[in-house]
């Protein structure tokens, strides 16, 4: 998953996302500053790799990976091996909790 992980990070766009948080004033921590690409990148590389070694969804600081499972279903012949994303969430919402009181 090591090359999966290094192409992600190759290819997603970093650029974009300091631009956004440029704009924004989006802090992180220690210190207490807009992260510079290579900062946004180590913690990419962070989250990927504890996204695969824990087969979850993690996120922190808007960054977000997930780990997708493998799929193997023979009437449709897809046999596939896992697959992990990485993305910039600005917001999100879900309706999980819709009809809670």
């Amino acid at each position: 998953m090591n090359d999966e992980i290094d192409y992600i990070l190759e290819t997603f766009n970093f650029e974009r996302v300091h631009v956004a948080m440029l704009a924004l004033d989006w802090k992180w921590r220690d210190p207490l500053a807009v992260p510079t690409i290579a900062r946004l990148k180590q913690r990419a590389k962070f989250l990927l790799d504890s996204a695969y070694k824990e087969q979850i969804t993690i996120a922190t600081g808007g960054l977000q990976a997930v780990y997708h499972p493998p799929i193997k279903d023979s009437d449709l012949l897809i046999d596939s091996g896992p697959i992990l994303s990485l993305s910039f969430v600005l917001t999100e919402t879900n309706s999980e909790d819709y009809n809670d009181d």
